[in-house]
């Protein structure tokens, strides 16, 4: 496994009830600006496929910049906004950057 202390990104997938939608961007338009603006966040982008799914993809320039956005208050507020909104919990993966050197943990068999 890579060093979680190097974990600076995040892939967020929120799933807005389809009649909490245009609800769910109005909540998301201010947190992404307020994000953009954090010091430290290099990207923070809203993202949708062609199954009408969402994605937040954010980058900090380092974990410490993470972790002050998680506890940033534009952040609780947003959440508590989309807390009715959503079908479920938002699906969150945490990412490290891989080095060159890592290898990747694959489980054994």
């Amino acid at each position: 496994p890579l060093p979680m202390s190097d974990a600076n990104n995040l892939i967020a997938m929120p799933a807005p009830k389809p009649s909490c939608f245009d609800d769910f961007m109005g909540a998301l338009r201010p947190n992404l600006e307020a994000s953009r603006a954090e010091r430290g966040c290099s990207r923070f982008d809203a993202f949708q496929d062609d199954s009408g799914k969402v994605f937040l993809l954010e980058e900090y320039v380092d974990a410490e910049a993470l972790e002050a956005h998680r506890g940033s208050a534009h952040r609780a507020v947003f959440r508590a906004a989309v807390r009715d909104l959503l079908d479920a919990p938002p699906v969150i993966h945490v990412l490290a950057p891989m080095r060159a050197s890592a290898t990747p943990d694959h489980g054994s068999n």
